[in-house]
């Protein structure tokens, strides 16, 4: 049934990308042609999520990087300090919170965050998540958040000369980047099957976060099975807090119908839960059903009943197992990896087995499929079914 909780929110969630951004350079690379430079003496509207190349771009200060041998051209945009500043305007409804966080989804890579022209972090993986604590640098009325990016290409460079080099040729990489020595998507300095843009900005969502007693953290949904007479789901939500608080979970169907709920205390920091679908719609690969979508809502409740905070997702209720069962006989191939006989590799959602690649022995599955990168043709390896143009059957 529906949530009895009140629909007060004390929490409040102000969304960054929204606001202005602009984008400026540091000093400039010294190869850059002097007309170039003159344009990037100022501030560049920004689009966050976004980074600095699709930026530039936008502006009409560099060419499609897809164009032929503009590649090279653009590398002096790797070895530049890039700044990202926000001006946003904060009302009471964020500053009179006990707890007032900027939480980053995601910021490519080398970065330090001022508020107000107070320090407030430093990053240095693009692949995690990011709060920091903001409360006594936020100020009521106008705010400028800055973000510092270092230059990557110079970042990776000078923590190789700390820590030595180490082998990063394979696998068709560029030679002469150290990709390895940062956290950053390594194909972003070049790989066999693209380009080397390697850059920096605000990827992920950006927002401000100000809450008091307490909030939810992570809500982990996951599909233990799924049938055509059921499906079971269990779900995990961290509390963030120290008051006494319970956390109710609903799902809905695609038609808006609550099919599930549950309650539990949001006790040492954690709350856990398993909710039974009868005879629910079962996503399905493209071409071989329906793709219904499920509403998760979590709401994290004080002892009186009130919201303290929610969180909302979209869920597909469906499984995914691999079926690696040996092969019964040997076969073409049966050498290869010093395999007696060899596996299939199978795919089966909810349960209906499909037809993929064999490893070791028959390798049919295994084929080529033209590709293309800046004009010049290329191969890429992929894995297909050899019978049918889907895994699954």
């Amino acid at each position: 049934m529906p949530s009895t909780a009140l629909t007060a929110k004390p929490y409040v969630r102000f969304d960054l990308s929204q606001q202005s951004w602009t984008v400026a350079p540091g000093p400039i690379a010294a190869d850059v042609p002097a007309e170039l430079a003159a344009r990037l003496s100022g501030e560049i509207p920004a689009t966050v999520p976004g980074c600095v190349h699709t930026d530039l771009l936008a502006a009409g200060l560099i060419e499609s990087p897809y164009g032929y041998n503009v590649e090279p051209t653009l590398e002096w945009i790797g070895r530049c300090d890039w700044r990202y500043t926000c001006r946003f305007s904060a009302d009471e409804d964020l500053t009179t919170r006990r707890h007032v966080e900027l939480c980053c989804e995601g910021l490519d890579t080398v970065a330090a965050l001022t508020l107000n022209g107070l320090a407030i972090g430093q990053t240095a993986n693009m692949h995690r998540r990011y709060r920091f604590k903001i409360a006594e640098a936020l100020r009521a009325g106008e705010n400028e958040l800055v973000i510092e990016f270092s230059a990557p290409l110079t970042a990776a460079e000078r923590e190789e000369a700390r820590y030595g080099a180490l082998p990063y040729g394979g696998g068709g990489s560029n030679d002469g980047r150290p990709h390895n020595m940062l956290r950053k998507m390594a194909c972003n300095f070049g790989w066999d099957w693209g380009p080397a843009l390697t850059t920096v900005g605000v990827w992920r969502g950006i927002r401000l976060e100000a809450w008091d007693e307490a909030r939810l953290g992570d809500v982990v949904p996951q599909v233990e099975s799924a049938e055509a007479s059921g499906a079971e789901l269990a779900v995990r939500a961290a509390v963030v807090g120290d008051a006494e608080t319970e956390v109710k979970f609903e799902l809905s169907d695609p038609a808006g119908r609550v099919v599930a709920s549950a309650t539990q205390a949001g006790e040492a920091g954690q709350a856990s839960a398993r909710l039974t679908v009868d005879r629910p719609a079962l996503w399905w690969p493209a071409g071989h059903g329906e793709q219904p979508l499920y509403t998760l809502t979590t709401r994290l409740v004080d002892a009186e009943g009130l919201v303290l905070d929610e969180a909302e997702q979209r869920i597909g209720l469906r499984t995914v197992a691999i079926d690696s069962t040996p092969d019964a006989t040997a076969g073409d191939g049966s050498a290869i990896d010093d395999l007696a006989l060899g596996e299939r590799m199978h795919i089966k959602v909810n349960g209906r087995p499909g037809s993929s690649a064999r490893a070791g022995k028959q390798s049919s599955g295994i084929q080529l499929a033209p590709f293309r990168k800046i004009g010049r043709p290329l191969t890429l390896m992929c894995i297909r079914s050899p019978s049918a143009r889907s895994s699954i059957a």
